[in-house]
């Protein structure tokens, strides 16, 4: 009766800007200037329903004339309710040089989204795609359109890095052009990349990371001309934004984008990732993704599990049998911390508290995400570290009604555990006020104290300047952006004055930054022990009772519970490498096992080259995965780095009875460093 919505509405020319639906009342199409009428054709959800455009005397044509030409629809339900639609249809005059379209036939996603009027953007794509078709689309057939000065439909090869594609329209009377820029970006290539030729090793090495580059560009208007890898310079420059060869300031168009060294680079000869385990094949740069997915000497996607039950330390101590010899003892108790979270919320159930958890972490994603240059301050209760304090009180609760689910106690930990990485990461932290000083953790302490020692060079301060110094740059700075209206920038150096001048005694020495995060490390370590404790014989929580022990440097703690863990899970990556990590912390690599713990170390960082070279999305788990305990992956990961590091170390001098399949030393490194 009162149904006044229409179910389709297509045009005799153009494509609706946005898409039809239903609920979208407002549209816009572009048309060229050879259109000289526009048809509509409505259809009402409701047969009973009717429409007119207005304007018409009941046509379904419209006359259009250069410029906005505006069409109303308006439909009556069957009791007499309204409702229109509104489409905005601009037709070109003959001198307009635009695309009413513009997209990659792999279905790459543009960023941002196709609009006339904006004529650069970006997209990803896989590293084993080598060639793209873009296509425009113009709204008039007498325009002429050009990729790359080549006829629309021709392929676009890919540089391993990035590649500009330049889309070239021109009016349809031939008097103005308009170009469109595409940056295409492959994803990285993760394995160690080597040059058949000497000569070619040299010129594509990245100076900062000592691997080829990824993404080139220069620093405008130095002399000689210093390349470096995009993601690397932006990195040691993120703060400082100057030269690092002469700490001249950059100017704001200072990273120039080198696709010619890109590209020059993409056509040089190098040899298969998998050289190490037996593939003798080369290939040119823009081909080695493509071929890595494909070569049969890839690493497997399983490992065997006789790697693990076959050595003499598994015989040793499980025998026949995944069950340890050793007996694990721990007693699950309501801590004061724990218990001050159970008092702080009202309890409801399980299954709600777990919900409202699971999207407190999502909020945190969200908040960490958007963490930018400078480290943000956020309004009370609204930080991230609140709604990992909101998460934790959840699963707390959760606890206290059901305190035999090991799972509770396990998601509780994961939680406590991301408010360390939050401070050490992302450099979040709340202000907490103490005895009139800002409790801060060694990250944020050390991030905003490196952006006053820059603000005092702008000032013409030493970065070592005096505490009074620093004092009277900030002053300077603060008064600089007042004048020239950066009201947030200003706001945020007043807080930086406060936090300095805060830190200072009677006698002007700095006091002391206290930093908490440790803490959290401990209080996740005991709920994990609580839920390993309710299920003894899960690998995964033995595997975070190991991996946690190894952090705080309690090895044989750690490799009790690493152990177990991989008896009863031997084919999981990860494990091995944190196994094989604490192996060789625990005896300087001099050990009868040490080249076990290579191999395991090893077979790890394949694992993640592989996850790297093809990401999947874990929807299913998508926020909870999010989080770095459940990441042990995480190039963020601390433990990771240095178990590359001291793989790479190892096998400059690498023990007897290593496999073939062995990498070498200098491809281990290389990942490293990057």
């Amino acid at each position: 009766m009162d149904d006044c919505n229409l179910k389709e509405l297509s045009l005799s020319a153009g494509m609706l800007d946005p898409a039809f639906n239903p609920s979208i009342l407002n549209y816009r199409v572009t048309l060229g200037n050879d259109t000289v009428n526009l048809t509509v054709y409505p259809v009402t959800s409701d047969n009973h329903a009717s429409y007119q455009i207005i304007g018409t005397g009941g046509s379904k044509t419209v006359g259009l004339q250069d410029g906005l030409n505006k069409i109303e629809i308006e439909v009556a339900a069957e009791d007499g309710t309204l409702k229109r639609y509104k489409i905005e249809a601009t037709k070109l005059s003959a001198n307009t040089p635009v695309l009413s379209g513009l997209k990659i036939a792999e279905n790459l996603t543009l960023d941002p989204p196709f609009s006339i009027s904006e004529y650069k953007y970006t997209c990803t794509a896989p590293l084993n795609m080598i060639s793209v078709i873009v296509e425009p689309i113009s709204p008039d057939h007498n325009m002429h359109v050009t990729v790359n000065g080549s006829e629309v439909g021709n392929q676009t090869y890919l540089n391993v890095g990035h590649t500009k594609a330049e889309v070239n329209v021109t009016s349809a009377d031939g008097t103005n052009s308009q170009i469109y820029q595409i940056v295409i970006s492959r994803v990285q290539f993760p394995w160690s990349i080597s040059f058949s030729d000497l000569n070619d090793a040299q010129e594509y090495e990245c100076p900062v990371s000592l691997k080829a580059y990824y993404r080139p560009v220069s620093i405008k208007g130095s002399d000689p001309k210093h390349i470096f890898s995009s993601s690397l310079i932006k990195f040691l420059t993120r703060k400082t934004k100057c030269n690092p060869f002469d700490d001249t300031p950059f100017d704001a168009q200072w990273c120039v984008p080198e696709y010619e060294v890109d590209k020059r680079m993409s056509a040089a000869s190098v040899y298969c990732c998998f050289r190490y385990r037996g593939c003798t094949g080369t290939f040119e740069l823009s081909e080695l993704g493509k071929h890595a997915l494909e070569c049969p000497f890839k690493p497997p996607s399983e490992l065997d599990s006789k790697d693990v039950t076959g050595t003499s330390w598994y015989q040793t101590e499980f025998g026949l049998t995944s069950k340890p010899r050793h007996q694990f003892r721990h007693t699950i108790e309501l801590r004061n911390w724990e218990k001050n979270l159970r008092e702080r919320a009202s309890e409801g159930n399980v299954e709600k508290h777990c919900s409202n958890a699971r999207n407190e972490i999502k909020n945190y994603k969200e908040l960490v995400s958007k963490t930018g240059k400078f480290l943000p301050f956020y309004e009370e209760g609204k930080s991230p570290l609140d709604a990992l304090h909101k998460a934790a009180v959840d699963y707390a609760l959760a606890i206290k009604l059901k305190p035999k689910d090991p799972e509770l106690h396990f998601h509780l930990g994961v939680v406590l555990e991301e408010h360390y990485y939050a401070a050490v990461i992302y450099g979040v932290v709340k202000k907490i006020e103490e005895q009139g000083a800002e409790k801060l953790s060694a990250a944020e302490t050390s991030g905003r104290n490196d952006e006053i020692a820059v603000i005092c060079r702008l000032h013409g301060f030493k970065a070592e300047c005096t505490l009074q110094q620093q004092l009277k740059a900030l002053d300077m700075e603060y008064h600089q952006l007042k004048e020239q209206g950066q009201a947030a920038k200003s706001d945020y150096v007043q807080s930086l004055y406060s936090w300095k001048a805060q830190q200072a005694g009677k006698d002007g020495k700095l006091k002391p930054v206290v930093s908490d995060e440790h803490k959290y490390i401990e209080w996740s370590l005991l709920k994990y022990l609580d839920a390993l404790s309710l299920q003894p014989q899960s690998w995964k929580y033995n595997f975070h009772v190991g991996r946690l022990y190894l952090f705080q440097k309690k090895n044989n703690d750690a490799l009790k519970h690493l152990q177990v863990a991989l008896a009863q899970k031997p084919t999981e990556p990860s494990i091995r490498f944190y196994a094989g990590l604490l192996v060789l912390d625990q005896d300087d690599g001099l050990g009868p096992q040490t080249r076990y713990a290579i191999q395991y170390l090893q077979q790890g960082l394949e694992q993640l080259l592989t996850d790297l070279q093809t990401p999947s999305d874990n929807s299913a788990n998508h926020e909870l995965s999010f989080l770095r305990a459940l990441d042990t992956f995480s190039l963020q990961n601390i433990q990771l780095i240095k178990g590359i590091y001291r793989l790479g170390t190892f096998l400059f001098n690498p023990p007897a009875g290593l496999p073939e399949r062995t990498m070498s030393p200098e491809q281990v490194l290389h990942l490293c460093a990057n």
